[in-house]
């Protein structure tokens, strides 16, 4: 019911820089032809025999496949490259996504249609790094090709993201919270299936109000 908190793993390490370079650079080909050269290179059998048990070596092509999706459509949702130190005498050029009438690198989940399941890194060259998907990395490295962003940066953004689990936030009080209480302006108008829904949840008692505007 509703949103949920999805934690991921960061693993980077100059065997994930190799493999999303690779798809970068061909990311022009058929999907299955470049997941099909990548099982040939040497990263590719270094993380799956270093990094990866036998039983989670599955991980390494799924999340190949995302890379490799996200490559083709790197700039949905579009990007812009901005100077995020407009008032200092160096420019930091930044990759970010427009937000209201500005730009942002740091929107949060669930800010925006498109960063549902963004994920946020920190780094020692950018306080705050925002990932939709690998879409993000993605653009960084292209933008790193024209050098008008820091291939520095880019290359600390070539990193897999792993899923570590899938959390309601509906549910996430039931574990901690003894009384849980809601407010919403909509109640009288829920449909017969929002109504099953809310008894299922901790809310037990319901009741209208009336409001002033």
């Amino acid at each position: 019911m509703g949103q949920s908190y999805n934690p991921s793993a960061m693993l980077g390490c100059e065997n994930t820089t190799a493999l999303m370079k690779h798809i970068w650079h061909n990311r022009q080909q058929p999907s299955h032809t470049v997941l099909a050269s990548m099982r040939q290179l040497p990263q590719y059998n270094t993380l799956k025999q270093n990094t990866f048990s036998a039983a989670a070596a599955g991980i390494i092509d799924r999340e190949l496949s995302n890379m490799i999706a996200d490559a083709k459509a790197f700039n949905d949702p579009p990007y812009e490259v901005f100077n995020a130190a407009e008032k200092q005498a160096e420019p930091q050029m930044r990759v970010g996504y427009k937000r209201l009438d500005g730009m942002t690198t740091n929107l949060h989940y669930g800010e925006s249609i498109f960063v549902q399941n963004m994920l946020c890194t920190r780094s020692r060259h950018h306080q705050l790094i925002v990932f939709a998907g690998y879409k993000t990395a993605f653009a960084w490295l292209c933008e790193a090709e024209k050098r008008t962003v820091s291939s520095d940066i880019a290359e600390s953004l070539l990193r897999f993201q792993i899923p570590c689990g899938r959390f309601s936030y509906a549910s996430i009080p039931k574990r901690h919270f003894n009384c849980v209480l809601g407010v919403t302006g909509t109640l009288s108008c829920l449909t017969a299936n929002e109504r099953k829904l809310i008894r299922v949840s901790p809310l037990l008692i319901t009741s209208n109000a009336p409001r002033h505007m």
